[in-house]
């Protein structure tokens, strides 16, 4: 065979695998077919890019690649290979994460969320149960006495941001008289951040009588705004047994609202009551505040 040098060579077509090649195998000089020349260059088995298993080769430009090492999670988290907005290649994901799902309130309203993290399929959120809704009910003192000063009947406490609007309170008390003065006694529903100087959310000074009879006051308080700039109503209405047929009502149906600065903390709700003479006293048996809406 006559010696050709490389640059000489006709330029082969396209490789088929019983092509062959000369090579030099322990000294020797062997032929090789192109298909045994393929199973060695693709042996990834064996392929120095490797270093542990679960690595991958993800491109990282035009016509080059690296390797990326397997990342493995703590407990209870699965890792995925992922890419986000804004990044221009692949990495690994940590799908989950240890946050405690939130405690759901009442009316909270639906949101899309941003995060870019799933949830277990077995988590759960905390709910509130009935008990929460009255968690904001208080009883006021029994047997409470009250003659011509004014004096908290029931009242409540509230956080910087309790109160919100669309919230309403009731309020309901039941009384014993005694005195025979018809003065007219006064009722109150106030709002404020010191005991019996806040803002008066609404008033009732019923019909005088002369009689030591009993009766019942009932009152709403609406939330209408929240924020610094709050503001409240309130309504009041007091039943009273004249005779031993007769119940006579007083309704004081508001129509104004007051002012209140619902993200002060400390904010005080009272229901308030004067007898309106020094000789007369109401007693109330029972009293109480609670949360209707």
């Amino acid at each position: 065979m006559v010696d050709t040098k490389f640059s000489a060579l006709t330029a082969a077509g396209a490789v088929a695998a019983g092509d062959q090649v000369a090579l030099i195998q322990g000294g020797v000089s062997k032929v090789a077919t192109a298909a045994q020349l393929k199973t060695f260059s693709n042996d990834v088995a064996t392929d120095a890019i490797w270093d542990a298993a679960g690595d991958i080769v993800r491109g990282t430009g035009a016509d080059t690649a690296g390797r990326l090492a397997i990342t493995v999670p703590a407990a209870n988290i699965l890792n995925v290979l992922g890419v986000v907005n804004g990044e221009t290649n692949v990495s690994w994901k940590s799908v989950h994460d240890a946050t405690v799902a939130t405690t759901q309130a009442l009316g909270d309203a639906a949101t899309a969320g941003t995060s870019l993290l799933s949830s277990h399929a077995d988590h759960k959120h905390a709910m509130p149960t009935k008990a929460d809704l009255y968690s904001q009910s208080v009883l006021g003192t029994a047997d409470t006495a009250i003659a011509n000063t004014e004096t908290i009947v029931t009242a409540r406490v509230f956080a910087a941001n309790e109160l919100v609007a669309g919230q309403v309170y009731k309020f309901e008390a039941w009384f014993t008289k005694a005195g025979t003065n018809a003065a007219s006694a006064v009722i109150r529903i106030r709002i404020g951040t010191t005991t019996l100087t806040g803002t008066i959310m609404g008033t009732l000074t019923p019909p005088s009588n002369a009689l030591a009879v009993p009766g019942k006051i009932e009152g709403l308080l609406r939330i209408v705004t929240d924020g610094a700039g709050g503001t409240a109503r309130g309504e009041l209405s007091q039943q009273v047994h004249l005779a031993a047929v007769t119940i006579t009502s007083a309704i004081n149906p508001s129509t104004a609202t007051g002012a209140v600065n619902t993200t002060t903390a400390n904010q005080r709700v009272e229901l308030t009551f004067i007898s309106g003479h020094a000789s007369n006293t109401y007693t109330f048996r029972n009293a109480v505040m609670y949360r209707v809406a």
